[in-house]
């Protein structure tokens, strides 16, 4: 029975590619050390791939002669974990995870047959959550305000079978 064969190597510049990753992750890296989060910056310094990008080159030079200084407002980058609410999937700030849990905790309340001032109050005591018009501003805010979108489920691995 005959093999099918390889394909024919073609010329794909492979090396030009991994270069051109390469410069894009310290490029990412330094918007992130621009905005005062130098994370990033420190794990690809502390990593294998080679430093092919100038403006990072130049970034740290200046910092060693002028010294580093962090914006007075430092972002820092959202470490999402999944959340469910309403039946859909969210990725959320760790940050704000907490947040979230209340909120769907009142939602759950209500379901039960709970108002919604009762389950408020209910829910603020339980997660210490200070004042309660704090909670209920929360719960009336839109998902847009959250800059939340359902997490899009596009079917891609449904046909992969995981053999243990």
């Amino acid at each position: 029975m005959n093999d099918p064969q390889p394909p024919a190597p073609d010329d794909t510049d492979w090396e030009a590619e991994d270069e051109s990753y390469v410069w894009h992750q310290w490029e990412f890296a330094l918007d992130w050390a621009h905005k005062g989060d130098y994370r990033p910056l420190a794990e690809l310094l502390g990593g294998d791939l080679p430093l092919n990008n100038r403006s990072v080159r130049d970034w740290l030079a200046d910092g060693l002669v002028r010294g580093l200084k962090k914006p007075l407002k430092v972002k820092k980058r959202p470490d999402y974990v999944s959340f469910e609410m309403d039946g859909k999937h969210f990725h959320i700030d760790k940050r704000d995870l907490k947040r979230f849990e209340a909120m769907r905790r009142v939602k759950e309340l209500q379901a039960g047959g709970i108002g919604k001032e009762a389950a408020i109050d209910r829910v603020a005591s339980e997660h210490g959550i200070e004042d309660a018009e704090t909670l209920k501003r929360w719960l009336d805010r839109t998902r847009e305000h959250w800059g939340l979108s359902p997490a899009r489920y596009d079917h891609m691995f449904d046909g992969v079978k995981i053999e243990k």
